[in-house]
């Protein structure tokens, strides 16, 4: 019996992957604009003659303008985005609490893989998964950071969110997307983590955002 349901639901599976219409390969050029945000991120530091940790806090928000190229199945991408953020300091290297408005200017380069699906003439959906490298940098230098890789906060994000298009046309379509990211440790975070190691434990902050698209797109003719 249980063998007879488990053909049946095997069954099923493959009718409903066969009802959803395979997507029709066009590639695609575009430009948008887009939101992103890193809502933690930072330093936890614990020394042993000090009851409180010590604290970096760094979140940002921000966005900018994209260029993208689309091949039904992934799409590569290509932003410049400027971004500020209220950065927290608390007793951090022996000096009274402190927050820092910091502003920053980066460049994205991202790849996205993604499986459209239509569900009406004119709109399809999409799920998303990719990876961008973002480089970024303070704008100026402010009185924390006393090297020069410690401005520095470039790494990569691995994102997971979904899309949609619609068509006002066959050649011209409108594109949304938000995704969610979470980053590795970056440059500036690794720097001081160096700098610190020797007199107490280093805790990462988790760096995580979400990024909102919107985007105009033209298929290329076939």
């Amino acid at each position: 019996m249980k063998r007879k349901m488990f053909f049946v639901m095997v069954s099923l599976i493959f009718c409903a992957v066969g009802a959803i219409a395979q997507p029709e390969f066009r590639t695609s050029i575009g430009y948008g604009g887009y939101f992103t945000s890193d809502f933690g991120g930072g330093l936890e530091i614990s020394e042993p003659r000090h009851d409180d940790a010590n604290h970096q806090k760094t979140p940002y928000e921000g966005g900018g303008a994209f260029i993208f190229f689309d091949a039904t199945y992934i799409e590569a991408n290509l932003g410049v985005l400027f971004t500020s953020g209220e950065w927290k300091f608390n007793k951090f290297d022996f000096r009274p609490p402190d927050n820092v408005n910091a502003s920053t200017i980066g460049l994205d380069i991202g790849l996205m893989v993604k499986y459209p699906f239509a569900i009406s003439d004119r709109f399809s959906m999409f799920p998303l998964f990719g990876i961008t490298y973002r480089s970024i940098h303070l704008l100026l230098p402010m009185k924390y950071f006393i090297y020069e890789n410690a401005m520095e906060f470039s790494t990569f994000w691995f994102k997971l969110g979904g899309g949609l298009d619609y068509s006002f046309n066959d050649d011209i379509y409108l594109r949304t997307g938000i995704t969610y990211g979470i980053r590795l440790i970056n440059k500036y975070e690794k720097e001081w983590a160096s700098i610190y190691l020797y007199e107490g434990s280093t805790k990462y902050l988790l760096g995580h955002g979400l990024e909102v698209k919107l985007a105009i797109g033209f298929r290329i003719k076939k």
